[in-house]
């Protein structure tokens, strides 16, 4: 809720009283994942994205060991990131949004967000193409898809159907398969 909150705060007006506030938390529960984030965020919105993208990175270093499930902390950098980069246009945004995205596509392989975030914003057109069949195969109403042609969305759903991205290797299914009886 706090990194939400820089956000009301300064869209408000009132970015003097947030950051007096942080302070005031900041002295009783120390930096965490939720303060380093809002920091994060005041810095972004003060246009210091070497510091905002500083501070995200030491929020990351402190993200809780038990996530939330529903706002995983990959995701809040991750959408952070891409709001600054939507706002900014600033690359080393939308490099960071793309790193989160990663990271939680090796955490979560099952969570369709990360592979429809890389699909967006990757340059790679064959990234692009594998990541696109990848959120079609896990979520085809993503919204953050829906700008791509049905051209692309049929080459990627092809590719993604040729080169079995979820198939086990052969070497999993064999370590799967049951003993030999004797």
């Amino acid at each position: 809720m706090l990194p939400w909150l820089a956000f009301y705060y300064e869209d408000a007006g009132r970015g003097e009283e947030f950051q007096q506030r942080l302070n005031e938390y900041l002295a009783v529960h120390g930096s965490e994942f939720d303060s380093l984030l809002a920091q994060g965020i005041i810095a972004g919105l003060q246009n210091d994205s070497h510091a905002a993208l500083t501070l995200f990175h030491k929020a990351w270093l402190q993200s809780p060991f038990v996530e939330d499930p529903y706002l995983p902390a990959l995701y809040q950098l991750s959408e952070v990131c891409e709001w600054f980069f939507k706002r900014t246009g600033d690359q080393s945004y939308r490099d960071a949004c793309l790193r989160y995205a990663k990271l939680q596509q090796q955490q979560s392989p099952f969570a369709s967000w990360p592979f429809a975030m890389e699909a967006k914003y990757t340059t790679n057109p064959e990234k692009r193409m594998t990541a696109l069949g990848a959120a079609l195969y896990l979520d085809r109403n993503s919204a953050r898809i829906a700008h791509f042609s049905r051209a692309e969305k049929q080459r990627a759903t092809e590719q993604f159907d040729a080169n079995k991205f979820f198939a086990p290797r052969q070497s999993d299914a064999q370590a799967q398969s049951p003993p030999k009886q004797i």
